[in-house]
């Protein structure tokens, strides 16, 4: 099994399952021969491929025996690489921060409308 992203800058990964074990000897040969980390073909059982990356919400795409495929020509530097996250993640602390340690509520919200003197006058 290999992970690919497709359409390429997408987002979404798809693995190639390989029927074969020669085809996908071949496949991870041409990966080694441009610097992908340690392409090691491995056989597992297509049900249970199927079962664990349908549960995180990856497709499975199966690579018919004699199908010879070309490994894409870049590599993603970073593993799990997701341009959204660090925004995700700082929202997050924020959301963690306004909360209480002590409470188990997230506190109320000071609803005390002030009228100062200014342009309104």
């Amino acid at each position: 099994a290999h992970t690919i992203e497709y359409p390429k800058g997408s987002g979404i990964n798809v693995v190639l399952a390989f029927e074969s074990i020669e085809s996908c000897r071949k496949f991870a040969a041409s990966l080694e021969e441009q610097k992908f980390v340690d392409p090691t073909p491995c056989q597992y059982r297509l049900q249970d491929l199927q079962s664990f990356f349908s549960s995180i919400g990856v497709f499975v795409q199966v690579i018919p025996d004699g199908v010879e495929l070309k490994p894409p020509t870049q590599n993603v530097p970073k593993f799990g690489h997701n341009p959204s996250l660090y925004k995700t993640k700082r929202n997050l602390d924020y959301v963690f921060a306004m909360m209480d340690d002590d409470s188990d509520d997230i506190g109320s919200i000071d609803t005390t409308i002030t009228f100062s003197t200014g342009a309104w006058e």
